[in-house]
């Protein structure tokens, strides 16, 4: 059960060493002590037990939260078992319904194995049609300038996420405006502030649902390749095999692997040579066109993975899938991993009968890449591939 109690019912002193740690109350007492004490009033510390709801889906109130201890998760729906987000200490959450008037858009959670300790406050007291003089115009107009920060800030990283997960977003998000009214204490700069922040908090509303809609579709376009390549293993590739010298059956360690890149997209490379040093794998090739990594492959016979994105200068992907699946047993039998930001079903489709391996779309974690990496090894070498932490 949440223990929530409001700060007002705290001493004094211990609600000033909370507030040092979180910049808004600190800017608001440097402001006036008096209108901080009047905050006070409108607040409550909420501690959470590992796992529990804190924001659940369709729900409304006026209550945003500051994270003053501890990782919350965002779920899209209820049972998920993937966060869409994790909002980390000092961060602010649950402002977007506020800002917009709507019922919560997500679950919100405290981390599974950890409690977690918020900061709540009523926002109602800052909306401009507030006329109860609960907390002044110039506190006001504090909170939406900082939200408006906060909220432009989310709709930048959402268009970056947006970016890796589809090439076709070429969306430009617009930037904060510059309030050139008459000073701080007037209320037209306030409704400046607010309308700045729905404006924004529009924009993280549709990026949010749109990556939420991307990210589910790529999930189960990795999970239909994946069936293909698992059907495939289990009919062609293994009877194939048979014809083939088994290695003998050891379990292998994943730092000892040889890993090849042939990707043309720096960023794609930056990634993969990224996850594959935090598998803790050091060996790593990289070139950027088919061509020179197939040169390397034919004076390099002894490769243990091959990661390839589709389209690559002067070799393509799948035509040097094609050439060292010709020539497999030269090569050791190397594994062979799709690795691209192309969706599409026919690519995977002839990957797959091309005798692909592992096809994995971009953005991966870490734990992707190692299912690929595994499997591969278990079909292909009939070696059990395990980590250093296993």
């Amino acid at each position: 059960m949440q223990e929530t109690k409001y700060l007002s019912e705290y001493p004094f002193k211990m609600v000033m060493s909370l507030s040092r740690k979180l910049p808004f109350f600190s800017e608001i007492f440097k402001i006036s002590p008096y209108q901080f004490e009047k905050l006070v009033d409108h607040c409550k510390m909420v501690q959470v037990n590992p796992g529990e709801v804190i924001i659940k889906k369709n729900e409304m109130n006026c209550w945003i939260y500051f994270v003053l201890q501890g990782v919350c998760y965002v779920f899209a729906e209820k049972d998920d078992k993937q966060p869409l987000n994790l909002i980390g200490s000092g961060s602010m959450f649950g402002e977007l319904a506020v800002i917009l008037d709507l019922h919560r858009t997500a679950y919100v959670t405290s981390h599974p194995k950890q409690k977690t300790i918020l900061v709540g406050v009523d926002a109602a007291i800052f909306r401009s049609d507030d006329h109860s003089n609960k907390v002044n115009i110039e506190i006001k107009i504090l909170f939406y300038r900082g939200l408006r920060q906060v909220v432009y800030k989310k709709s930048q990283k959402l268009k970056e996420q947006l970016q890796e997960y589809t090439t076709n977003f070429d969306g430009d998000f617009p930037k904060p405006r510059t309030f050139r009214g008459e000073g701080a204490r007037f209320r037209p700069e306030l409704l400046f502030y607010e309308e700045e922040c729905v404006r924004f908090g529009h924009i993280v509303e549709w990026a949010t649902r749109k990556l939420s809609e991307l990210k589910k579709e790529n999930e189960n376009q990795q999970e239909e390749i994946n069936r293909n390549i698992e059907e495939f293993l289990s009919t062609e590739y293994k009877t194939l095999n048979k014809f083939q010298k088994v290695i003998q059956q050891v379990p292998r360690s994943i730092t000892d692997i040889s890993v090849l890149i042939a990707n043309g997209n720096e960023k794609q490379q930056e990634q993969l040579l990224k996850l594959l040093k935090n598998l803790g794998i050091t060996t790593i090739h990289q070139f950027p066109d088919g061509y020179r990594a197939w040169n390397f492959l034919c004076n390099n016979t002894h490769i243990d993975v091959i990661i390839s994105a589709v389209e690559l200068r002067k070799i393509t992907g799948l035509e040097l899938l094609q050439k060292v699946t010709f020539s497999s047993p030269r090569f050791h039998n190397p594994v062979f991993i799709i690795a691209t930001d192309n969706s599409s079903s026919e690519i995977s489709q002839k990957a797959v009968k091309g005798g692909v391996h592992g096809y994995i779309i971009v953005p991966f974690t870490n734990d992707q890449l190692l299912f690929q990496l595994q499997r591969g090894f278990k079909n292909v070498k009939k070696i059990e591939l395990f980590t250093e932490t296993q």
